[in-house]
């Protein structure tokens, strides 16, 4: 035995042998350390991207609740992001158990700083067989929005006759009761307080829903943007920052432009004063013009020409048009509508009856300004042979083809009976707010 001790040890070829077997262990490990690693690199990756998102999304939200300075609200990254992506995709895809995930808000009064920590640990493979059946994975990521840039607001509130239908539904059933018996056939049974100036005064269903009590939807638009220029003049981070301009489609279907009620003015309280002027587009009789009363195209070009020359006299402030309406466009437009044209009623040709043209806002947009878009529900019609035929075919659309029309982010719709008030201020907070990563 001792011989063949001797000799085992002696005989150089077996080095080769003995080498290996040696080797092949820390071999193994080192190949399972680089496997496994990978796989925590890539996981990570996807959860860096994921705490991205959730801290842009967290301040978007934070935003919209205006929080006052010294405020701090705490989030989960899966109210943020969705179950779905975080839970699922990510757990399944890598074997990763998630412990934590917050992002947290902080106002400091001149900006909103986001801060989302994420701690998960990563199941092993071929490590496991060393003992080591996890890989611990966690990171912070911030991100932050400026409360204190200079803005100017341009609001363009839609004033046709169609905001004078009821702001709630009772509002509406009470005034087309209201409007029975009237004694103009076409204004019977009404949801519509239809601004005319050929009815004897005070017999008109606008003068008719101010007599019972009857809120219209300009009503509460007008009341929505004087608590939202009270709600700016309160949390401002310092005065003028913000400036307020009001705009409406036209007094009067005589003489359909776009109207300054307000140019833009830090000076809330005289800003608050002449929105007062702001009403329901009056017109002459039922079927003026063929109702061709509410051209997007028009008035946003209209609007967009005083937001250049704002900046040729030297306004260097971020410029934002906010855009209050029921989205249903009705204008003359014979060539590139973007529905057919509506057939010809006493000769006359080209009423284009349709969603808000993409192309319009897509100009706002390519001059660097922000578009912000409120959509009131635009009140179906289903009694109604015109509406049948021209607009239920894209009311269903309405919504999408606005928030296309908004700028990201911006947009937001608000039903009969909702608080329009609270859409309102949500929407500019949401509008105001940049967000952005700090590495």
């Amino acid at each position: 035995m001792v011989d063949l001790k001797k000799k085992f040890a002696a005989d150089r070829r077996g080095n080769f042998g003995m080498i290996a077997a040696l080797c092949i262990v820390p071999l193994f490990a080192a190949a399972g350390l680089g496997l496994d690693m990978t796989n925590a690199y890539s996981a990570k990756t996807k959860l860096d991207n994921a705490a991205d998102s959730a801290a842009l999304a967290a301040l978007q939200s934070a935003a919209r609740a205006s929080p006052i300075a010294g405020s701090v609200e705490n989030f989960s990254a899966q109210e943020l992001l969705g179950n779905t992506m975080m839970m699922t995709n990510i757990e399944q895809e890598y074997g990763i158990s998630i412990n934590s995930f917050t992002v947290e808000v902080a106002n400091n009064g001149t900006a909103l700083e986001a801060k989302a920590t994420y701690d998960a640990n990563l199941d092993t493979t071929i490590m496991r067989v060393f003992s080591r059946d996890q890989i611990r994975i966690s990171n912070t990521v911030l991100a932050a929005t400026s409360l204190s840039k200079r803005m100017n607001l341009y609001m363009l509130l839609d004033n046709t006759p169609s905001m004078g239908v009821g702001a709630t539904p009772s509002d509406i059933s009470a005034l087309e009761r209201a409007t029975k018996n009237h004694p103009n056939q076409a204004l019977r049974d009404c949801a519509f307080a239809c601004h005319t100036t050929e009815e004897e005064i005070g017999t008109s269903n606008y003068d008719i829903a101010k007599n019972i009590g009857v809120d219209m939807r300009i009503d509460v638009v007008r009341t929505s943007t004087r608590n939202l220029i009270e709600d700016i003049k309160r949390k401002q981070a310092y005065s003028g920052q913000v400036k307020v301009g009001i705009y409406s489609f036209g007094t009067a279907a005589e003489d359909l432009k776009l109207t300054e009620l307000a140019a833009p003015s830090s000076d809330f309280h005289m800003q608050m004063m002449r929105l007062k002027r702001l009403d329901l587009m009056t017109i002459p009789y039922q079927r003026y013009k063929e109702d061709q009363l509410t051209d997007y195209d028009g008035t946003l070009k209209s609007l967009t020409k005083i937001i250049k020359s704002d900046e040729a006299g030297g306004d260097d402030s971020e410029k934002i048009v906010f855009l209050v309406t029921d989205g249903v466009g009705d204008s003359f437009k014979p060539l590139r509508c973007t529905r057919p044209t509506v057939e010809s009623v006493n000769n006359v040709y080209g009423r284009c009856v349709e969603p808000i043209d993409a192309r319009v806002c897509d100009s706002i947009k390519n001059n660097g300004y922000k578009l912000a878009i409120l959509y009131t529900t635009y009140l179906a019609l289903p009694d109604s042979p015109f509406y049948v035929k021209w607009v239920s075919p894209f009311h269903r659309d309405l919504s999408k083809k606005l928030e296309s029309c908004a700028t990201a982010g911006m947009y937001a719709e608000v039903g009969f009976g909702s608080s329009v008030p609270d859409a309102m201020i949500s929407l500019f907070n949401a509008a105001t707010a940049a967000p952005r990563l700090i590495y």
